[in-house]
């Protein structure tokens, strides 16, 4: 047998996919590694959709939303809820991942039968629901109607949203290499533990983007007294 003939006895394992038709053919057959298959193949379809409004975020652009905010008080207290609403959702991440119902899914690699094809899905879809919200918050602070003046403390509160962006990008490109590289990992093990660095879904909040929108808060409050 060449070296290029493919050996037929080797189990043929799941691999990341990028159109729906292929997913859902990947969920029906199951082959070898399809639940961390399916779960990366959600989160990189669901990225893709995205990619134009995390453009017109990188743009700093956003279509008009309708609301206004009319004098400091309000653009204030518009800024202080953005900064709950982005600590809320880097709580419900965390609460989502470490939910039993996650990591009886997801935790288990040599127990693919604890899993099953509707709840991975389900598990990938809801995770990209909270990183669409990292960008309906950068949508909301640009597209907000308010005095020029308040510009620059909209615009510092939108950029919340790249520590969230940055995070969920970093992990779903660390998981689609996990993919790849497990056939090799499972076929050394022959069955046995794949001892491998947990891929965690980091948020690191820009420290000084958060000490500025703070200073600019303080600003607007000693401009209204």
């Amino acid at each position: 047998m060449s070296e290029d003939t493919p050996d037929d006895d080797q189990p043929q394992f799941a691999e990341v996919v990028h159109t729906t038709e292929e997913l859902n053919t990947l969920l029906e057959e199951k082959a070898p590694n399809w639940r961390y298959a399916a779960f990366v193949s959600v989160l990189v379809q669901r990225r893709e959709a995205a990619k134009p409004r995390v453009r017109d975020h990188l743009f700093a652009f956003a279509k008009p939303t309708g609301e206004r905010v009319r004098d400091s008080m309000e653009v204030g207290q518009f800024v202080i809820d953005a900064l709950r609403d982005f600590d809320q959702i880097a709580q419900h991440i965390n609460d989502f991942m470490k939910s039993p119902a996650f990591v009886a899914i997801m935790c288990s690699p040599h127990d693919e039968a604890s899993a099953d094809a509707e709840s991975v899905y389900h598990a990938g879809m809801r995770l990209m629901d909270l990183y669409e919200r990292y960008l309906a918050l950068s949508e909301r602070a640009r597209g907000v109607a308010a005095s020029s003046e308040y510009a620059d403390v909209l615009n510092n509160t939108a950029r919340l949203a790249n520590a969230g962006i940055d995070g969920y990008h970093h992990f779903i490109d660390r998981f689609v290499d996990r993919v790849a590289e497990m056939p090799a990992l499972l076929l050394a093990a022959g069955g046995g533990d794949i001892q491998g660095e947990p891929i965690v879904l980091k948020i690191d909040t820009d420290q000084e983007l958060l000490d500025s929108i703070v200073r600019q808060l303080q600003s607007i409050a000693d401009d209204a007294a």
